[in-house]
């Protein structure tokens, strides 16, 4: 029996949401966290695993590790000021991994992300939607999908189907040849 699928969430952030959000995180491994999915759109999962041997600050390349199932992780640039918070937390890290609170990893920050979503005043927000927004905002920068598609781990034609109709240049050349 097919199982009816639920509606795909087109849920993104723009960037004053962003911003309330970031102003809005009060600790910093939740800070970390929403800069590096915001600047890298990887999953919740591949931010909270990371491990400080995967993140090359003097490159600014940061390597996710293998995937799960279908589930794929990039190795992805980053800069700007996630880079630079990188580099805060590096110089006061205590363990291994890149999110830590309290002296060891923090591990799932939903509950504490929730919470700075509920300060700046947002709806509909969860972690996965800063992979939705960092897709959305690459492709509204025209942003070949190609590139997407390696940037966040997945193929072309999933970032089409999702993501294409932010495009700057979506079915212009078909609206353009329908004229009248």
């Amino acid at each position: 029996m097919p199982v009816k699928q639920p509606a795909p969430r087109d849920r993104w952030m723009t960037r004053e949401e962003a911003s309330a959000l970031l102003d809005a995180c009060t600790t910093p491994h939740v800070r970390l966290f929403t800069l590096i999915a915001l600047s890298t759109g990887a999953r919740a999962a591949a931010i909270s695993d990371l491990t400080w041997d995967r993140v090359d600050l003097e490159r600014g390349i940061i390597d996710f590790g293998p995937g799960h199932g279908n589930k794929r992780r990039s190795v992805v640039p980053i800069g700007g000021r996630a880079l630079d918070e990188l580099r805060d937390a590096w110089r006061v890290r205590t363990t291994g991994h890149v999110l830590e609170w309290g002296g060891r990893p923090a591990g799932n920050v939903k509950v504490a992300f929730g919470k700075a979503v509920t300060r700046a005043g947002l709806e509909n927000v969860t972690p996965h939607i800063l992979r939705h927004t960092a897709a959305t905002w690459m492709v509204m920068a025209g942003v070949d999908l190609e590139e997407v598609a390696r940037m966040l781990g997945a193929t072309k034609d999933v970032v089409e189907r999702v993501y294409g109709k932010h495009s700057p240049d979506y079915l212009r050349k078909a609206a353009a040849a329908l004229q009248l």
